[in-house]
């Protein structure tokens, strides 16, 4: 399954690895199209959800072109390097 870092654990630039806030196994989206539950998958200390599961309930489209993940949320582009 191909995962792209869409969501990221949040931490202060400098902070000691305790500092970090403990990543969740899942992520619960509830919408008015449902509620879905997420595995969140942690890559290299970030965190990312599938875009597969996202794209279910939320306005989110992905593609990879050129070595580089498009991925849209409610019109808005953002470009990610993937992991696959």
């Amino acid at each position: 399954m191909r995962w792209l870092a869409v969501l990221a654990v949040l931490a202060v630039a400098g902070a000691e690895p305790a500092a970090v806030p403990a990543v969740p196994t899942a992520v619960v989206i509830r919408t008015s199209r449902g509620e879905l539950s997420l595995p969140v998958a942690r890559h290299e200390g970030h965190a990312a959800l599938p875009v597969s599961g996202l794209a279910q309930l939320l306005p989110v489209t992905s593609e990879i072109i050129d070595d580089w993940a498009l991925v849209a949320f409610a019109g808005e582009p953002f470009r990610f390097l993937p992991y696959l």
